[in-house]
This record gives structure tokens, sequence and C-alpha cells, in this order.
């Protein structure tokens, strides 16, 4: 499993918005994207997105 921190534009196109890439070992057998809210942060999904990865699916956050 291998974990990418990555940023892509807002529709403002002037704020980053920060996002995390979990990936398995091996061919992907499944994508779950997580959405969490506003007082939130993705790496608060971190072992669940882990034990997802490490069970086949794509994980992004």
């Amino acid at each position: 499993m291998t974990k990418k921190h990555f940023y892509y534009p807002s529709a403002d196109g002037r704020t980053k918005i920060h996002a995390i890439r979990w990936d398995p070992e091996q061919k992907p057998v499944g994508i779950v994207q997580i959405i969490h809210g506003m007082i939130e942060y993705i790496d608060r999904y971190d072992a669940f997105a882990r034990y997802l990865a490490e069970h086949g699916f794509l994980t992004v956050g």
C-alpha cells in the first residue's frame, strides 16, 4: 500500500484542495471515495483507507 498526498484547484481557481490517495499493492478491485464533513480532515480516515487499500481498493479522500 502506498499513500500519496496531492492538491487540485477548487472552483474559484485560486484555492488548492488537499487530497490523499491510498493505492493497493495489486490491481485495484474497486475504487472508494471518502468525503468528510466541514470540521473533519481526511487523515482522520487513514486507518479505514489503509484497510480498504490492503483489501484491494484504490481509496481517495
